[in-house]
């Protein structure tokens, strides 16, 4: 995925989820800032080759490039992938110091037992086989239990991911925000101050 395309539609209509197939078959990663109705999500992030964020992707950090209401954070190796924006904007201004590679937010249904996690899997093989990112933070709210037992026993052990699932605690891992923010900067070799 090396392609980035936003798709600024204020009102959704099923005649752009042709152009929207296409550019993910192309490996694109898009940006969907309105919402869709949930037929079509699942169709669209279905699509092989790409990646698809969002619905209502209302922020999104993309190699240094925002998408939506975004703040300005330092390049850096940590990576972010949430359902919550508000959630992904504070995770993202907590690490500023450390530096961001990419904050991806996949919409806010992506853990929930229709869609089953389909961007947020996506995303995670995405920051991993991205050179610039070293440790990967995935933000869930609305999260299904088995969509997240399953998601935990899938993902690769290629760079560490920390899970904070707001509704759905792991086991061992952090609580909020902050606990997240200083479990990264401790890995990273950082202390953190809130």
């Amino acid at each position: 995925m090396v392609i980035l395309e936003v798709a600024e539609i204020s009102r959704w209509s099923t005649d752009k989820e042709d152009s929207l197939r296409d550019l993910l078959r192309r490996g694109a990663i898009v940006a969907l800032l309105c919402d869709v109705p949930l037929v079509s999500e699942i169709e669209l992030k279905s699509v092989d080759g790409g990646l698809l964020l969002g619905p209502a992707c209302s922020f999104s950090i993309i190699g240094g490039r925002g998408i939506g209401i975004w703040n300005e954070v330092r390049p850096g190796p940590v990576g972010l992938v949430g359902t919550s924006s508000s959630g992904l904007r504070t995770l993202a201004c907590l690490l500023s110091d450390i530096g961001i590679s990419h904050a991806l937010h996949v919409g806010w249904r992506d853990l929930s037992q229709a869609v089953g996690a389909i961007s947020t899997r996506r995303a995670i093989k995405f920051l991993q086989e991205d050179a610039g990112t070293e440790c990967i933070v995935v933000l869930g709210v609305s999260s299904n239990s088995r969509v997240v037992k399953k998601l935990l026993e899938d993902v690769g052990k290629e760079k560490p991911v920390i899970f904070l699932l707001l509704d759905n605690p792991v086991v061992g891992g952090p609580s909020t925000l902050e606990e997240a923010a200083v479990t990264v900067a401790r890995m990273m070799g950082h202390e953190l101050v809130l």
